[in-house]
């Protein structure tokens, strides 16, 4: 299914504007202090009739332009939100001004704004199959209407597929080859071009004199605004920032550089951090605002020259928002510092950091992730760092149990006791069944992931017993074609038969370790003979719980058979499909044994005996643990509190998926597959007791210590490069495990 979204700035979304005034919306402004020093937020909150946005302008004195389309993409409107009013104020409705110049049957239409207010309509044909060309017009602050001509024929010649404002003066068009123009939209000449590589460009950024871009390929250019020519800069500043927006892009979509007289700042999900000369320092922390919420898109970013106020359009759970943070010279005191730990960053902890914070603003939340603090070059080190915290007055006030040894920290009294937290939800009770002892809850898995095993063709007996699994899979001759791995799959199913392997019931000993090392052996020649079978083409199932976005995944499972792989349910989407794939002869089989079906418990949480402030890491937990909060974080992983699991299931929409014909070829002729439709409706009551049922019974299998995982992984890998034999690998493994838990 496709879903309307509203698109950032390198990508045109086509409205209508027609005259008509009058119409104003009061705006709501919600303002608290951010969690940091010198800003407060403020959202400024968009109009509920105002639907979908196209384009949206911050400028200098506090005012905001932004226009919108409606659903069938042929209107549209221009509003103003006044800074001194504080209201929305529709300008321009401008069907009226292009009904002369075009008719917009079988057309679609999007809009880009600058900050003077003038508007380029891009008007295209609605069939991306049609000859016919996209034609332009600019709407100008007197609302007289011009085509662009000579831009049409730009946009021709050079192949141009994205086109907005650079700024009052210039348009930016790009090709897919990576070729940039800027192009005087009064004249409609091209100023100059510059060859910025592959991939979109996030965000541009310049002085008037040069042109800054981040690139598609996480890289910070510079060129001449005159000539195009690159701009070969080797400052500090330009390290720095490579070097931030290289490591941490993408963490949380878009980034947004800034220019600002000599100073750049630079926006993504760490937050906004400044640069200037030499320094750069974070002036708002992603833990703390909006840019940190991984459930927003940032979209576009503004620094205010004047009042040095930042600026944000996002959409956030699929809301278009825009958010104001308030500059003030006088320093905002936080009343208290709450420190939160984890091995490795860990999404879902992250989201819940940024809504706990950003809704109680006189706590400030210190994320710390072990493997990026200084000397912790390993888990080993980086538990051991953690284990000397936590002994010692310096202890974390909430920690992470994922990647840790969770029975170590309970049977040596090392957490508190949060029964009293844990009794006021209404939890799946594997959130809390591996966490107690003698009664007393230590710790709170949030999330839940669900490992299963697809199989299409001939039918295998699903077990919880990884050996007898794989046995089975050997097996198997569907005309030749099995396919398990690839190497984006291979995690996965490695993960699932190392936790089979070595689940709560069974102890991790020489002889556990070697039987692990044979199911590896084994499944490695189960994936080799899919490879090399001539009529397999070695694709595996992949992204299964994808909320069926893998389309390439789905025409391998529609269209052949034998097709089997190991994955993980990690969304309510993903349960309420793997229902529906039995439509399609697919089978999604938990994995299960005499107590329940298994989950891996995610995000798994608890309070070192040691912290200094237990109140305040109690409201933490209890509120993310809600089903107000577990509700909204849909980032990754099922929710473990049933009120919310019924409300998310409830809230399922019926979608339509629809996958396409195809040309492959079979015994050296070409065959074309037909198109494949099927609806996935929301759950019936009866289906929503079933998987609420199931969740009540599940059986936790046991959270991995990161760093016996990673050794006996690592290993096992060796022995299918032909590096080592088993012997060899199991004898450098017990023998590290050993030395590993004598010291901890």
């Amino acid at each position: 299914m496709k879903k309307d979204k509203n698109i950032g700035l390198f990508i045109v979304i086509v409205s209508f504007l027609i005259i008509v005034g009058g119409c104003k919306n009061t705006a709501t402004t919600n303002e608290k202090m951010s969690s940091n020093s010198h800003y407060s937020e403020e959202e400024i909150v968009i109009p509920e009739n105002i639907k979908n946005v196209n384009d949206i302008v911050f400028n200098e004195n506090g005012d905001i332009l932004l226009s919108e389309v409606d659903s069938s993409e042929t209107q549209g409107s221009l509003w103003k939100y006044s800074k001194k009013e504080k209201q929305w104020e529709q300008m321009l409705v401008l069907m009226e001004l292009l009904k002369e110049q075009v008719s917009m049957e079988g057309l679609t239409l999007s809009t880009q704004i600058n900050a003077n207010g003038e508007i380029l309509c891009i008007i295209k044909p609605k069939d991306e199959k049609s000859t016919a060309a996209t034609r332009f017009f600019l709407v100008d602050k007197d609302q007289s209407v011009k085509e662009l001509i000579k831009l049409k024929n730009i946009v021709k010649e050079k192949k141009i597929n994205t086109i907005t404002f650079y700024d009052s003066t210039y348009l930016l068009a790009t090709n897919f080859d990576g070729n940039s123009y800027l192009v005087d939209f009064k004249t409609e000449n091209i100023q100059s071009s510059f060859q910025v590589g592959s991939g979109m460009i996030q965000s541009i950024t310049g002085d008037g004199k040069n042109i800054v871009v981040l690139t598609g390929d996480h890289k910070i250019k510079s060129y001449d605004i005159n000539s195009g020519k690159q701009i070969e800069n080797k400052s500090e500043i330009y390290k720095k920032m490579s070097k931030e927006f290289e490591t941490n892009n993408g963490m949380y979509g878009k980034s947004e550089l800034i220019q600002s007289n000599s100073e750049f700042y630079l926006v993504n999900g760490n937050g906004v951090s400044r640069y200037k000369n030499e320094d750069n320092t974070i002036i708002l922390d992603g833990n703390n605002t909006v840019f940190g919420n991984t459930d927003s898109l940032l979209i576009k970013a503004f620094k205010n020259e004047q009042n040095q106020n930042i600026f944000a359009w996002v959409n956030e759970s699929e809301k278009n928002k825009i958010f104001k943070y308030q500059y003030s010279k006088n320093e905002i005191k936080k009343k208290e510092t709450l420190t939160v730990y984890s091995i490795y960053e860990n999404t879902n902890v992250r989201n819940m950091i940024n809504k706990f914070s950003r809704a109680n603003t006189n706590i400030e939340i210190n994320y710390v992730v072990g493997m990026n603090e200084k000397g912790s070059k390993t888990e080993s080190e980086a538990i051991k760092n953690l284990n000397t915290e936590i002994l010692s007055n310096n202890s974390p006030d909430v920690i992470i149990l994922d990647g840790l040894d969770e029975k170590a920290y309970i049977e040596k009294d090392l957490l508190a006791n949060i029964s009293s937290i844990a009794a006021n939800e209404q939890l799946i009770p594997a959130a809390t069944e591996g966490y107690s002892r003698q009664n007393k809850v230590y710790a709170i898995a949030m999330k839940a992931a669900i490992p299963i095993f697809v199989q299409k063709g001939e039918k295998l007996d699903v077990t919880n017993d990884a050996q007898k699994l794989v046995s089975q899979l050997k097996e198997v001759k569907p005309n030749g074609k099995i396919n398990i791995l690839d190497p984006a799959s291979r995690y996965n199913t490695i993960s699932i038969l190392y936790r089979m392997s070595f689940n709560k019931e069974n102890k991790i000993d020489k002889k556990s370790v070697e039987q692990f090392y044979s199911i590896l052996k084994d499944i490695n020649e189960v994936e080799q003979k899919g490879i090399q079978n001539p009529e397999g083409d070695g694709r595996a199932i992949n992204d299964i719980s994808s909320t069926m976005l893998s389309f390439e995944s789905y025409n391998t499972l529609l269209r052949e058979e034998g097709m089997y792989g190991f994955d993980y349910l990690t969304s309510i989407e993903s349960l309420r499909e793997s229902i529906y794939f039995k439509q399609l002869s697919i089978d999604t089989n938990f994995l299960e044994d005499k107590n329940g079906v298994m989950y891996v418990p995610e995000s798994i949480i608890a309070i070192p005996k040691k912290s200094t402030k237990k109140d305040k890491a109690e409201k933490f937990i209890k509120e993310i643990i809600s089903k107000e909060y577990q509700v909204t974080n849909s980032y990754e992983g099922i929710p473990t509190n049933l009120e919310a699991v019924s409300i998310m299931l409830k809230a399922l929409e019926p979608i339509q998926i629809s996958i396409d014909s195809h040309n492959h070829t079979e015994n050296e002729v070409e065959h074309e597959t037909e198109e494949v439709n099927f609806n996935v409706d929301g759950l019936s009551e009866v289906e929503q007791k079933g998987v609420e049922k199931m969740l009540k019974e599940l059986k936790s299998m046991s959270a991995d210590d990161i760093a016996v995982k990673r050794l006996i992984i690592d290993e096992g890998q060796r022995i299918l490069d032909n590096k080592v034999s088993v012997d060899e690998a199991v004898k450098k493994v017990t023998n590290k495990l050993t030395i590993y838990n004598s010291e901890k």
